[in-house]
């Protein structure tokens, strides 16, 4: 009792039951059992290819692109988190939900699709042997140390165009 699960958690299951007609999975990590739909409503879907790493991937389709609290295309997971064309992002999580290939941002801003409508949304960045001094994969805790506040940029850039109006306190 009083244990939830949210949106775009992606779990562990270790045994599947019919129920009168209604399918039950248990959780792996002893929780408990949840089940797949309610009232002809899908609650929980089966998902393939899952992996945990760190990845980085960039938006490269000329639209921006809404985070969504699960891996799913459903405007009604819209987060209001937006993804501008040219970001790149640290992916620490990615699944295929119904063919379709997920990726959770590793900050916790949601998460976004590939691809869409057959039109490859985000694209994976790979170093070449060349560039391997200019970018490093990877996870690291920063602070901000001068005294005043350091504003945000769009990309890796003193370019004022990158310039967010953001700022880290």
């Amino acid at each position: 009792v009083g244990h939830f699960l949210h949106p775009g958690q992606v779990l562990v299951v270790d045994d599947r039951r019919m129920v009168n007609g209604s399918c039950f999975l248990h959780l792996a990590d002893g929780r408990g059992w949840v089940f797949e739909t309610k009232d002809r409503l899908l609650v929980m879907t089966e998902v393939q290819e899952f992996e945990r790493g760190l990845w980085h991937y960039c938006l490269i389709c000329e639209d921006d692109v809404e985070t969504r609290i699960s891996p799913t295309y459903s405007d009604d997971a819209r987060t209001g988190v937006v993804l501008l064309s040219g970001d790149c992002i640290a992916v620490d999580e990615r699944c295929t939900v119904a063919n379709a290939r997920f990726l959770k941002l590793a900050d916790g801003r949601g998460w976004v699709f590939e691809t869409k409508d057959r039109l490859l949304v985000m694209s994976e960045v790979r170093p070449k042997a060349q560039e391997a001094r200019d970018f490093a994969r990877g996870m690291w805790h920063y602070t901000v140390v001068c005294d005043s506040d350091v504003e945000i940029r769009a990309a890796p850039t003193y370019s004022d165009e990158a310039r967010t109006g953001l700022t880290v306190h």
